[in-house]
């Protein structure tokens, strides 16, 4: 049934984005009394990432000026704090281990809202809303306890699907850029696709592969432009501002990184040794 304007009523358009909240919820509250029955302690790389939280949050109280990239452990980097101990450092690691399983999922379902814009029917509210949930239901999040004899790429504490949801709201940006032919939320995206970088070295490959996507998608728009003979200036104008945009955020993070011992050459080959060294074992 719909109004006299032709949109759906309001109550019908809110039933499934409610539902999707409630499914969050749900996920909160279960992820949550897991997290309060588990009894094992952060091990290897979360202990780690510990450690980064408790060195920084130490300079903190200092209140003098530093450069989180150096803090030890240099190999990790401080952007993994937004996840483990945002608000100070406790030796409680229950929340730690929380958001190190609920705050991808989190991202993923506000990526899903990001790309999918406001839905203009009923239907596209409902298909929204199954996609976020289909994409929150991703079994890749669910590793809880580290478990030697099944041994698993993701357990409480790791940063890995972080960076991945985190990740995901920087490609849901660039989507809505090319969508739209937004520099606003062409910003966004690499603003966000940078942070991936402050989370794991691996974010130069996102943010690699972030660039050549996006320079993949409006340089084909620029050829069919030019085959069909259509100026379009406005696609000019987003891709020289857009591309001078990006370059510099990605490059005021990027840059740091690379002067500091986060991208020192120690932090670079000692996973390498430890990779060798699991394999020998």
């Amino acid at each position: 049934m719909k109004d006299s304007t032709g949109h759906p009523l309001p109550c019908k358009t809110v039933i499934p984005h409610a539902i999707v909240i409630l499914w969050l919820i749900f996920l909160g509250a279960m992820i949550w009394q897991h997290n309060v029955q588990s009894v094992q302690p952060p091990q290897y790389d979360p202990l780690t990432y510990m450690q980064k939280a408790m060195n920084f949050w130490k300079a903190v109280e200092q209140g003098k000026l530093f450069n989180p990239l150096n803090i030890e452990p240099t190999s990790r980097p401080p952007g993994t704090i937004l996840m483990s101990y945002p608000f100070g450092f406790s030796t409680d690691f229950k929340g730690f281990h929380f958001r190190s399983i609920f705050f991808p999922i989190l991202c993923i379902v506000i990526a899903v809202y990001m790309v999918a814009g406001i839905p203009r029917s009923s239907a596209e509210g409902w298909g929204g809303a199954a996609v976020a949930i289909l994409f929150s239901a991703i079994p890749m999040f669910y590793n809880f306890d580290f478990n030697e004899i099944i041994p698993s790429a993701s357990y409480w504490g790791l940063v890995d699907n972080f960076q991945a949801g985190i990740a995901a709201l920087a490609v849901a940006g660039i989507i809505k850029s090319l969508k739209t032919r937004s520099l606003i939320w062409l910003m966004v995206g690499a603003f966000v696709g940078s942070f991936t970088i402050l989370i794991k070295p691996s974010g130069l490959m996102i943010i690699a592969l972030l660039t050549a996507t996006w320079l993949i998608v409006v340089i084909m728009e620029w050829l069919w432009a030019r085959k069909y003979q259509q100026s379009d200036s406005n696609l000019h104008r987003y891709v020289i501002i857009g591309g001078i945009q990006t370059f510099l955020i990605y490059s005021a993070v990027v840059l740091p990184c690379i002067f500091s011992k986060y991208f020192s050459t120690q932090n670079f080959v000692y996973p390498i040794f430890r990779t060798l060294f699991y394999e020998i074992q």
